[in-house]
């Protein structure tokens, strides 16, 4: 039986700031998209983390499908 490490999550969670230096914003921005609702995060403590699987999902849906 194999089991999965507490230290591998299946779901890698990030900080802000691991999700300002991907996307190349400000962390205040990656703090007022959470704090507004717009990016799903969790709030651990007084910690805030961004589920990955979350982030990308978030990312495809800022995607432009139409420039008219």
């Amino acid at each position: 039986m194999s089991a999965t490490p507490v230290d591998s999550p299946a779901h890698p969670f990030l900080t802000p700031k691991e999700v300002s230096n991907l996307l190349q914003v400000s962390v205040y921005t990656v703090r007022r998209w959470i704090k507004e609702g717009e990016l799903p995060a969790y709030k651990v403590g007084r910690l805030w983390r961004i589920d990955k699987v979350d982030l990308d999902e978030w990312l495809s849906q800022q995607r432009l499908t139409d420039v008219s």
